[in-house]
């Protein structure tokens, strides 16, 4: 940039002497006025010249700056819909669908805000009108499973997975020529099948031109929508035919008996919901596992915040961290994709989403589109979801009103 500033004003500084000289001349009748119009005409053409040559150099400037940014899951989507947006059109006498490339899937989670200023234009009765280009869309629940279960990717159909089990035997120590003891364990193959997650929306052909809006329709109406299935089917998925299996099916049921977790029946006074989290907890690391999360419906997370005292004083939750409520150092997570009144606490990194398919985006003429003027848009997403049977020890789950009457300390009967 401060090479380009030095060669302009050198070559500007050489523009001006050369028409002052030439000025002189003409005033002292060396040249004629036509001569001096022509010369003037030559360096306008001149400086004309390297001011679009500095332009380019400008531009080759600012795209190597921005060159390597890595660009948002929409905002991919959104170049590959404006380079393909003559295609698009040109889908009503060709037919068939064009896809919208993206690059790796990551960047997939993200959600930015529409920031662009608003824009005046003049109704039907010529009044200047401001229209705000956020559109009024659905709301969707912020993902939160995603950001906390093991994400794997795979070009195939099917996932296999091996479970290993002990079948028998264990180290012991040994005296000298003492045969070593046998350990046998099983192993058992599972496989899960990719799912699909798919949507499907038509636009008017005239809204196609109209890229903010395109962007809001895709971002919103399909890509968020489909989010949102996939984390409610990594949570409580029912693993039948076309449907991922979730967490869930596969976590422990919180139980405390006198024979299972018996340290904690009937032990605690005034049982309430933050001393089943911590149960939960104990429960976890009993199991050799380290518990990264804590799944609560925002409701049952306000219940814990406003538990009072006898005397009408809030009781603090037990443990507070930088990031908000935690439990022994355990995050608490609010979502209203849990049902309230339940509960689940977890070493999500023994949870792994496979992805085959991360977000496929097509824009196309279907069925009676053409007819109708109409653009059909369809985004799907396929995955698959597994925790090992050895693992399921790393989860457990339960309802609040149930786990409380396990743990809490009986009133002694009066006399």
């Amino acid at each position: 940039m401060e090479t380009l500033e030095k060669n302009e004003k050198e070559f500007l500084d050489h523009v001006n002497k050369e028409v002052a000289d030439q000025f002189e001349q003409m005033k002292k009748g060396m040249i004629t006025q036509d001569q001096f119009e022509a010369g003037i005409a030559e360096k306008t053409a001149e400086l004309t010249a390297a001011l679009e040559t500095q332009g380019m150099e400008l531009k080759k400037i600012k795209e190597t700056q921005t060159a390597g940014k890595r660009k948002s899951f929409a905002g991919q989507v959104m170049d590959s819909y404006k380079a393909n947006l003559d295609t698009i059109k040109g889908l009503k006498n060709s037919g068939g669908m064009v896809t919208l490339d993206t690059k790796a899937a990551g960047a997939m989670m993200v959600g930015s805000s529409n920031t662009a200023g608003t824009q005046s234009v003049v109704n039907g009765e010529g009044w200047l009108n401001t229209v705000d280009p956020v559109w009024g869309t659905p709301t969707h629940r912020n993902p939160y499973l995603r950001n906390l279960v093991t994400t794997l990717t795979s070009d195939s159909h099917y996932i296999k997975y091996v479970d290993m089990t002990l079948k028998e035997g264990a180290p012991a120590n040994i005296a000298e020529g003492v045969a070593k003891p046998k350990v046998d364990y099983l192993l058992t193959v599972n496989t899960q099948e990719m799912k699909k997650i798919a949507a499907h929306t038509r636009v008017s052909e005239e809204m196609l031109a109209d890229v903010p809006f395109m962007e809001s329709h895709i971002r919103n109406e399909l890509t968020e929508s489909i989010n949102e299935v996939l984390e409610d089917q990594l949570l409580d998925g029912a693993g039948t035919t076309i449907y991922l299996r979730g967490i869930l099916k596969w976590a422990t049921a919180f139980s405390v008996t006198s024979s299972v977790n018996p340290l904690f029946f009937n032990t605690i006074e005034n049982a309430n919901r933050m001393d089943v989290l911590r149960t939960a907890i104990a429960i976890i690391q009993t199991a050799n596992f380290n518990p990264t999360a804590i799944i609560l419906n925002p409701a049952d997370s306000a219940l814990i915040d406003m538990n009072k005292l006898n005397n009408g004083a809030y009781e603090l939750p037990a443990y507070l961290g930088i990031n908000g409520v935690s439990v022994k150092g355990v995050q608490v997570i609010e979502n209203a994709g849990v049902t309230a009144g339940t509960f689940l606490v977890g070493d999500f990194k023994k949870s792994n989403l496979v992805v085959r398919e991360d977000m496929s985006i097509r824009v196309g003429y279907d069925g009676n589109d053409f007819s109708m003027n109409l653009v059909s848009i369809i985004a799907e997403l396929r995955a698959a979801h597994y925790i090992k049977t050895s693992h399921a020890g790393a989860f457990v789950k339960g309802t609040f009103s149930t786990a409380v009457t396990m743990i809490d300390k009986p009133t002694p009967a009066v006399e």
